[in-house]
C-alpha cells in the first residue's frame, strides 16, 4: 500500500450495527455492545461513510458544502469524529 495515499474510511460492517432514528444515528458496537448516538452532523458523516469509502478530505468537503462553511474550518472536527469512531472500532481505515 502506498503510504502517501490518503487514508480512506468506511463503516465497519462487521463491527457496528446501526439505524437512523429521528434523524440521528444510533450505533451498537458488535465487539463491546456499547451504544452510541450521533448528533445531526455526526449522523451526516456516518451516512457518508455508510454510502462508500471516503477520505477525511472528501468528508470535510461534503460537510462544508452541507453547512456552508469552509472545508478547512470543518476539517479538524471531521478528523475528531473519525478518530472517535475509529477508536471504538466502528469504522475501518486503510
Amino acid at each position: 500500500m502506498d503510504d502517501s495515499a490518503p487514508r480512506r474510511y468506511s463503516v465497519n460492517r462487521d463491527g457496528a450495527y446501526w439505524r437512523i432514528l429521528d434523524g440521528e444515528a444510533v450505533i451498537i458496537s458488535a465487539e463491546t455492545s456499547h451504544y452510541y448516538s450521533l448528533n445531526l452532523t455526526g449522523t451526516f458523516i456516518w451516512e457518508l461513510l455508510a454510502g462508500g469509502v471516503l477520505t477525511a478530505e472528501e468528508i470535510a468537503l461534503h460537510v462544508a458544502e452541507r453547512y456552508m462553511r469552509p472545508a478547512d474550518e470543518v476539517s479538524v472536527d471531521v478528523q475528531q469524529v473519525l478518530g472517535q469512531l475509529a477508536a471504538e472500532n466502528l469504522i475501518t481505515s486503510g
